[in-house]
């Protein structure tokens, strides 16, 4: 079993956010919003083609496919403007192609920092997303596939619609692209997030 050497930065910005959460926890002690995210994004260039034997085929684009994530939501400026809100999450996004004789693996690890204007049920806003850990990782058929890919700076747009107090849905555009042995992949994309807090 090939054990994976531990990205140390990811350690290092991991440690940092959960100081940041603290600290903010301690200065917004009332406003503080835990969240769970939960997403689906289509789009970016193609990373991987697949053709079974029964002539289908199956391909991981750069940009996709299901993000999950968790953190902290609070008001940026609550004396100043309530409206003004401020998201920070980390989270894991992923895709995969498997088969009888392999399977095929496409992740990273995004941390997230968005500022939001929320008026009544709606919200737009853009902020910034780090990839850290970019990994394509292959076994059996496709264990000639492995890369690993640059940690990625990329930016994000968002807006939704608040179905209750606790639980929106959004449109999100992705923009981002992911390097490897100086050869560059568009990650960007669009796609559908759930947002609950509580």
């Amino acid at each position: 079993m090939v054990i994976k050497r531990i990205n140390k930065l990811y350690l290092v910005i991991t440690c940092f956010v959960i100081s940041l959460i603290f600290s903010v926890s301690v200065t917004f002690a009332g406003d503080i919003k835990w969240l769970i995210r939960a997403g689906i994004d289509s789009g970016g260039d193609d990373l991987v083609s697949v053709v079974y034997d029964d002539s289908t085929t199956d391909e991981i684009k750069a940009g996709e496919l299901s993000h999950i994530a968790t953190g902290i939501e609070f008001s940026t400026m609550p004396s100043v403007n309530p409206c003004l809100r401020t998201e920070i999450n980390i989270g894991w996004k992923f895709d995969s192609i498997t088969a009888s004789n392999g399977s095929i693996k496409w992740g990273r690890y995004p941390l997230e920092i968005l500022q939001f204007i929320k008026l009544e049920n709606c919200y737009v806003g853009a902020g910034l997303t780090y990839h850290i850990n970019p990994t394509l990782e292959g076994s059996d058929f496709a264990e000639d596939l492995n890369a690993d890919f640059d940690n990625a700076l990329g930016y994000l747009l968002e807006a939704g619609y608040g179905i209750t107090e606790g639980w929106s849905l959004g449109c999100r555009f992705t923009f981002i692209d992911y390097s490897v042995n100086n050869v560059d992949v568009s990650g960007n994309s669009v796609g559908i997030q759930s947002k609950i807090m509580f």
